[in-house]
C-alpha cells in the first residue's frame, strides 16, 4: 500500500472507521508519550495496523486532518519515544512522514506496526495492552503468557528462487513442454524450530502445468490437488528441520508448462502470475512470482 497524502485524503473522504487495524489520533496527542507507548504496544501484541497521527476522528469516524509541527516533532524524535517508552523493541515497525503541499508544519505520521514476532510488549506505564476492537485493554495474565510461547515459534518466509540449468523438452499427448527445475528457499524468521513445513504453488488451471518429481534427488513428497474451479495445487512436503535463521532450500523436482505458453509469456515483461505459499505450523506466507521469473531467456534461449 503506497501511503501519501492522497491515501490521507482518502481515508477522511469515504468516513473510515477505526477498527482493530487502524487508529486516528489527532496530531497534538503525539505529546503524550505514555498513551503513545500504550496504542503502539497493544498493536504490536495484538495484529499489526496502522495508527495515524494527524487525523482527527468523531466518533471513531475520520473527520478532518489535524496537523503536526514536523519541525517540533520530528520523525527522529518519533522513533526515540517509541524505542526508549516500548520494550522489547518493536522490529520491522516503520514511520511514514506524510505532509500536505510538502510544508513540514502540516506534518502527519502514520506508524506501520507488525504483528509483533517479539511480543508480548511492555508499555511505558509497565502494563502490556491488547487491541480489542477501538480499544486498548490491559492483558490477563494467561494473555501475557501464550504471547511469551508464541516468541518461540518459527516464523517461515519465502527467501529466493534459485534455477538449475536442467532444463529440458518432451511431448505429452501431442503438446511440446519446457521443464525446469526450481528450488525454493525458505528462511525461517522466527526463534523456533521448523519439524513440518511444505510449499504450495497456485497455477492457474488454462496454463496447463504439470510437474514430475525427481526420485533420484529428492527425499520430498509431491502432490496435485483443486484449490478451486480455476486453481490447482502443486505441493512438496518436506520434514527437515529448519533453525532460527537458516536458509533451507525445498523442492528438487520438475516444473513444465507447454513450451508455446512459455514463448506467449515472453513478449510480457512478467507473464502469468504463480503464487507460491510457504505453510508451516503456526503460520504461512504466500509470495508472487512469474513465468518469467522460471524461464530466464538466458537459460532458456536455445528451446525457444
Amino acid at each position: 500500500m503506497k501511503f501519501d497524502i492522497n491515501y490521507i485524503n482518502d481515508l477522511i473522504d469515504k468516513k473510515a472507521e477505526e477498527s482493530l487495524k487502524l487508529e486516528f489520533k489527532r496530531g497534538d496527542s503525539i505529546a503524550d508519550r505514555k498513551e503513545m507507548s500504550k496504542d503502539i504496544s497493544s498493536m504490536a501484541n495484538s495484529a499489526g495496523g496502522v495508527i495515524i497521527y494527524g487525523i482527527e476522528e468523531a466518533d471513531h469516524i475520520a473527520s478532518k486532518p489535524s496537523y503536526i509541527n514536523g519541525n517540533e516533532y520530528t520523525k527522529e524524535w518519533l522513533e526515540n519515544v517509541i524505542d526508549s517508552n516500548i520494550h522489547r523493541k518493536i522490529d520491522d515497525l516503520i514511520i511514514y512522514p506524510i505532509r500536505e503541499d510538502d510544508d513540514i508544519n502540516k506534518t502527519i505520521y502514520i506508524i506501520e506496526v507488525p504483528e509483533s514476532q517479539n511480543s508480548p510488549h511492555i508499555s511505558k506505564d509497565g502494563k502490556y495492552y491488547k487491541r480489542h476492537n477501538f480499544k486498548n485493554l490491559p492483558m490477563e495474565e494467561y494473555e501475557i503468557r501464550s504471547l511469551y510461547f508464541k516468541s518461540l515459534n518459527p516464523e517461515l518466509v519465502f527467501d529466493n528462487l534459485l534455477l538449475t540449468k536442467n532444463y529440458y523438452t518432451e511431448e505429452k499427448k501431442g503438446v511440446e513442454q519446457l521443464y525446469c527445475s526450481p528450488i525454493f528457499q525458505i528462511l525461517n524468521k522466527g526463534k523456533g524450530v521448523s519439524i513440518h513445513h511444505k510449499v504450495i504453488l497456485h497455477i492457474n488451471r488454462k496454463y496447463n502445468a504439470s510437474f514430475s518429481l525427481d526420485v533420484l534427488r529428492s527425499k520430498n513428497v509431491i502432490s496435485e490437488g483443486l484449490i478451486d474451479k480455476d486453481t490447482i495445487s502443486i505441493t512438496i512436503y518436506d520434514k527437515t528441520p529448519i533453525l532460527p535463521d537458516e536458509i533451507f532450500s525445498i523442492s528438487r523436482f520438475n516444473l513444465c508448462f507447454p513450451k508455446n505458453f512459455i514463448i506467449q509469456n515472453k513478449a510480457e515483461e512478467e507473464g502469468a502470475e504463480i503464487k507460491v505459499e510457504i505453510a508451516y505450523q503456526g503460520g504461512r506466507d504466500i509470495v508472487s512470482l512469474y513465468i518469467n521469473d522460471f524461464y530466464p531467456t538466458e537459460f532458456i534461449d536455445e528451446f525457444l
